[in-house]
């Protein structure tokens, strides 16, 4: 996704805060040769000065099944909203601006590992 250069976060501590206030994210994978989103709540760690993610998927979904078969995307959103170029002081947008919406998340994309609970799940 396209991230203008003045909105990115490049701060990590400010992008785990970030992910811990707005755990609840979509894990994103490919299945059969076709993206396959769940939501999820997460938990993120932070091991060996990387982003740990962690979060429970029930055996039932099938998205565990490309688990290990390439990389992973998860998405976390926080508050979003519409601003309605009417409220605007100026009317500096115009057509070809960027549209007047306002929004914050974040994007992790590494591999993917599954590890059996204690009560043996997966």
């Amino acid at each position: 996704m396209y991230v203008p250069r003045h909105n990115r976060l490049d701060d990590r501590d400010q992008l785990l805060a970030f992910i811990r206030r707005y755990s609840f994210g979509t894990l994103v994978t490919m299945l059969d040769g076709a993206p396959f989103a769940t939501h999820l709540p997460f938990m993120v760690d932070v091991e060996s000065g990387e982003f740990v993610l962690k979060a429970h998927l029930a055996r039932a979904n099938p998205q565990w099944k490309s688990f290990g078969n390439g990389d992973a995307l998860a998405i976390f959103t926080g508050p979003h909203a519409y601003v309605s170029a009417s409220w605007y002081e100026s009317r500096t947008c115009r057509r070809g601006t960027t549209p007047p919406f306002t929004r914050s998340d974040a994007r992790e994309s590494s591999t993917i590992s599954r590890k059996r609970s204690s009560s043996g799940a997966a």
